[in-house]
């Protein structure tokens, strides 16, 4: 048989503590900046299908554990253009295992994401 993975459905909810700057270097030009804490309030994983190689599929619910990460943009604003670049980081330690039946169980191990971007902007 082939290695199966199972669709996740995360719900995540955190408070976003930091601080931002501006300044205006000219009369049309801003520069900004950002950086944050992520502290999480609440991290939830629904894992479809599930034990479907034991014959009974099933959805999983997890808890994956809370870690704090971190959020940082600069960017520049010149007239109506917007230039943006950032970084977003979600931290989660192993969840509690779930039993799935026939000895097995589910978890969701310790888990990491580090997002880099570059957000190009034009008002009307």
């Amino acid at each position: 048989d082939r290695a199966r993975g199972a669709t996740e459905i995360w719900r995540i909810s955190y408070w976003r503590l930091g601080l931002r700057g501006d300044y205006r270097p000219g009369e049309n030009l801003k520069t900004f900046a950002e950086a944050a804490v992520k502290l999480p309030i609440s991290n939830k994983e629904t894992a479809e299908d599930v034990g479907c190689f034991l014959g009974s599929c099933q959805d999983v619910d997890l808890e994956p554990g809370k870690e704090t990460s971190y959020y940082a943009e600069a960017g520049v604003k010149y007239l109506r253009f917007k230039a943006v670049i950032f970084y977003e980081g979600l931290r989660f330690s192993e969840s509690d295992a779930k039993p799935i039946g026939g000895g097995f169980a589910v978890l969701q191990p310790a888990s990491e994401a580090d997002m880099y971007g570059i957000n190009l902007g034009w008002s009307f």
